[in-house]
């Protein structure tokens, strides 16, 4: 070999044996091993199961479930059966996630997908009745419960089919609420347990009932109809319903109601504020230690009242009561027109507790006399063991308020079940779809984007931050 090429060969050694090129290659190598470990990532977070990968980071927590579904399922110590039959049609991401977290909460809870269109007869097994696709199952033993895909979702107009094209092309609908953890968690409540809960309803019109019945029947609570004056409160009733809508409540309603809460019943009691000569009413309320004052609230704090004006009010939920705590820190709100506030009897043996509040700046009779009002108390008699939920209005319940305000029924419901030591449910409520993040972790659009990132951003990144360190020092 000539000297000139030995001279060449030496220098080429030299030149790769610079720190700069070791630096170089340092960064080069690092890319490498980041590109592999990126790759192996992935592998292991899409090898894993939904219930693992999908973070709840959606507004209103539509993947979360609540501390009181999780305690519930964890102490189980029945067989439970899931079935979701459905179809690529009626499939609801959120019912398969929520099946999914709830399974892997308690080894006894199993669950299977069953898909209708290959298996149509499937649910024959289970009942006679027909099954739509979009249905859940929940069997333990005997015990059948049959969710439909109505309880799971409400919405607030259109039908059903129209609700589904909109969240396959969307993801979302304005107005939409998933009911899913509340229908699933009182269906394993009513297959699990042997206890019967019965309420009575007591001068409600048959339309204004027939809402109220389905809402509790969603909670597994059985109703009946009873008139006082001709029919005694059975004993077995764990809950009376009372509204005062149309006039004040006879002589031996009164009596009959009296003897009731005296023996330790559980009453809820909607009172209409437009009505007048309400002295039996007065003194059924004086009975639970309250009274209403003598006209509605009207609320100045703007962001208190609905838009059509300031008796109807969006009060504040009191959190320290069971009734509405679940209800703490949501972007959701009820709405109830027309109210009376109701007010501390002071009578011994009574312990009250505001469930809604106004602002410091409502009124009922003078604008100069504003302070905090309370639209809905729940109260409860250490004597006597009786406890009452008191609502200064009869509109919390109306149709034209539930379709806005789902909050609404969820607040009637949580009363009724604490009234009737029902508590399993009380934390549980619909979310709200159209608040919910277009991106969450495991979703389809979020797999998509780590794998960009970490196969091609951050190796990226760091292989430029390498290059520029190395220009830098060479450029010394």
């Amino acid at each position: 070999m000539s000297e000139e090429k030995k001279s060449k060969m030496k220098n080429m050694r030299k030149s790769f044996s610079t720190r700069y090129v070791k630096v170089g290659g340092y960064s080069a190598a690092a890319s490498a091993v980041v590109i592999v470990i990126a790759i192996v990532l992935n592998l292991i977070v899409g090898a894993m199961p939904e219930r693992i990968t999908k973070l709840d980071v959606s507004a209103n927590k539509i993947y979360s479930l609540s501390k009181q579904t999780k305690q519930i399922v964890s102490d189980l110590d029945k067989d439970v059966e899931i079935y979701y039959y459905t179809s690529s049609d009626s499939t609801i991401k959120y019912v398969e996630t929520l099946i999914s977290k709830i399974t892997a909460l308690n080894s006894k809870v199993k669950s299977e997908t069953v898909d209708s269109d290959v298996e149509p007869t499937f649910c024959e097994q289970f009942t006679s009745d027909t099954v739509q696709p979009g249905s859940v199952i929940v069997k333990c033993g005997d015990k059948i419960k049959i969710i439909t895909s109505e309880d799971l979702i409400t919405y607030e107009a259109g039908s059903y089919q129209n609700y589904i094209y909109y969240l396959q092309q969307y993801g979302y609908n304005t107005n939409v609420y998933f009911n899913g953890e509340l229908s699933l968690i009182n269906a394993i409540d009513y297959v699990t347990s042997d206890k019967t809960y019965k309420v009575c309803f007591i001068n409600y019109n048959d339309s204004d009932c027939s809402l109220l019945k389905n809402a509790l029947e969603q909670e597994n609570i059985e109703t009946n109809e009873v008139d006082p004056a001709e029919t005694d409160i059975a004993s077995d009733i764990n809950c009376a319903v009372l509204s005062v809508s149309t006039s004040d409540i006879s002589d031996a309603v009164y009596n009959k109601l009296a003897e009731f809460i005296n023996g330790g019943g559980k009453i809820y009691v909607e009172v209409d504020s437009s009505l007048t000569d309400t002295g039996n009413t007065e003194r059924l309320l004086s009975l639970l230690g309250v009274k209403l004052s003598d006209s509605v609230i009207h609320e100045t704090q703007n962001s208190r009242t609905f838009s059509k004006g300031d008796t109807y009010l969006c009060p504040i939920f009191d959190e320290e009561h069971p009734i509405v705590y679940p209800f703490g820190g949501l972007d959701m709100y009820s709405c109830i027109q027309d109210s009376k506030a109701v007010i501390n009897d002071s009578k011994d043996n009574i312990t009250f507790s505001p469930l809604l509040k106004t602002s410091s700046k409502a009124y009922t009779s003078s604008e100069d006399e504003k302070s905090e009002l309370y639209p809905a108390v729940a109260v409860q008699n250490s004597a006597t063991g009786s406890d009452a939920v008191i609502f200064g209005t009869n509109k919390l319940m109306d149709s034209t308020l539930t379709s806005q305000f789902s909050l609404n029924i969820d607040l009637f419901k949580n009363s009724i079940s604490w009234l009737c030591d029902k508590e399993n449910s009380i934390s549980v409520h619909a979310k709200a779809l159209s608040t919910e993040s277009k991106l969450t972790f495991g979703s389809d659009s979020f797999n998509t984007a780590f794998r960009v990132i970490m196969l091609v951003i951050v190796p990226a990144a760091i292989i430029i931050c390498g290059v520029a360190v190395w220009y830098k020092r060479r450029s010394r």
